[in-house]
């Protein structure tokens, strides 16, 4: 008898132990996979149809046996454990980047998704997303991303958020628009950013890329950029860059403009880059002043400033010089009169639209008293432009009450920086 007992629950825990689940195709029904029938096989595409719940229990694993995409047309809640994390991985032997397609969340059929201690593993696109203004909220928390061609792909009009995040090995980390990045990690990379717009980072770490962060149209805030060959890399007019540490990269900054204007360059100790602490790419002249070189040595800050005084096809550089301990201002260095003109803060922190939803009139009201020309449009679901208008001044009332209930985007646009708001029409 004891004899049996044992062969049963010997039998159990090998059936337990080997138990995996093969899938393909639609998903119809509001469908939970559990961690008792995980591995996942995905041997075909699979789909989640419209306002249908697919729930990832913690632990399970989601192996893709060739080139297959995971694609949400409803709702998905893959929130794992700290101890227990859900992971979406292929399913080849000897894994490589862009084994299997990756997950697609179609947000402009409505798909919102959540990840919580989720890992995304050798995909070509880990996840991508699909413009414009639908769905959501979608959201990545506690996650990692190893060894995928591209980690989180497209943009949706309103905010991704991603926190506490780790990205290695990747090819391409995040790319084009429409995301709030906070507390996260960028480690051995070719690219930690890539051409970017739209996207701001706060308080996050990019050590040993290629290229930390490739875009612009956003603010890079209390970040540390150490040891990677290059920084900060612009498109369009750049970053705006305040209170971060810029060390130890072959060349921390290249600075650009659009239309001659670029954003602040503020409150930044930029230290000890290997070739060039800032380089000029462009004839435009520009303020460096409020960051601190972490020496008191002009000979040294001047030799690693790369503008006109180098090339004189580039513009020149203005800046202070600090005390080594970045603490005092011991004097500027200005090369050419740079006027008076102001340096608008990240337009997200400067504007406030309202009420949203609105019945009536739509309030756009700045911060700042500084604004000169404000140029608004609205634009329909279809991308047809409804209303626009340029505006001379802070306090704006659009007067779009005679629009049909739905939804609509408003763009703002102040000098080079652009918004765009959804906003609806009850």
């Amino acid at each position: 008898m004891k004899t049996l007992k044992l062969t049963l629950i010997m039998s159990l825990a090998m059936l337990n132990l080997f138990s995996q689940t093969y899938f393909e195709g639609g998903i119809y029904n509001d469908t939970e996979w559990t961690a008792e029938n995980s591995p996942y096989i995905i041997t075909g595409d699979v789909v989640l149809f419209p306002d249908k719940t697919l729930t990832i229990q913690p632990g399970v694993e989601v192996k893709f046996n060739g080139y297959y995409f995971l694609e949400i047309r409803g709702i998905l809640i893959s929130i794992g454990t700290d101890s227990s994390r859900i992971v979406y991985t292929s399913n080849l032997s000897t894994p490589n980047k862009s084994d299997w397609e990756g997950i697609k969340i179609k947000n402009n059929q409505g798909a919102r998704a959540s990840f919580e201690y989720c890992d995304f593993l050798y995909a070509e696109y880990a996840n991508s997303v699909e413009c414009c203004w639908e769905g959501g909220p979608i959201y990545f928390k506690n996650c990692i991303f190893d060894n995928n061609y591209f980690a989180l792909y497209g943009y949706t009009g309103y905010d991704i958020e991603v926190d506490s995040c780790e990205f290695t090995n990747n090819t391409y980390c995040i790319g084009n628009a429409d995301k709030i990045v906070t507390n996260s990690q960028f480690i051995g990379n070719e690219y930690g950013l890539y051409e970017t717009e739209r996207i701001n980072v706060r308080k996050s770490i990019f050590q040993d890329n290629d290229i930390a962060l490739f875009g612009g149209r956003g603010l890079v805030d209390s970040c540390i950029i150490d040891n990677n060959n290059i920084g900060v890399k612009p498109l369009f007019e750049g970053f705006e860059l305040r209170f971060n540490q810029i060390t130890n990269n072959t060349i921390g900054i290249q600075l650009s403009n659009d239309g001659g204007y670029y954003p602040p360059v503020k409150n930044n100790n930029i230290c000890n880059n290997l070739t060039y602490n800032v380089e000029n790419l462009d004839d435009t002249n520009k303020d460096l002043t409020e960051n601190c070189w972490c020496t008191s040595d002009s000979a040294t800050i001047e030799n690693k400033l790369f503008d006109g005084y180098d090339n004189i096809y580039l513009g020149l550089f203005n800046y202070d010089i600090y005390d080594e301990n970045c603490e005092t201002k011991l004097k500027s260095v200005i090369k050419v009169d740079l006027g008076s003109g102001i340096y608008l803060a990240n337009i997200l922190d400067i504007v406030n639209v309202f009420p949203n939803p609105f019945q009536s009139n739509l309030n756009i009201v700045f911060k700042s008293s500084q604004i000169e020309q404000v140029s608004i449009s609205v634009y329909n679901l279809y991308g047809q432009e409804v209303y626009n208008n340029t505006y001379f001044e802070n306090n704006i009332i659009l007067p779009i009450e005679n629009l049909n209930s739905g939804i609509y985007v408003c763009s703002i646009r102040t000098g080079a920086f652009i918004i765009n708001k959804k906003i609806i029409k009850r």
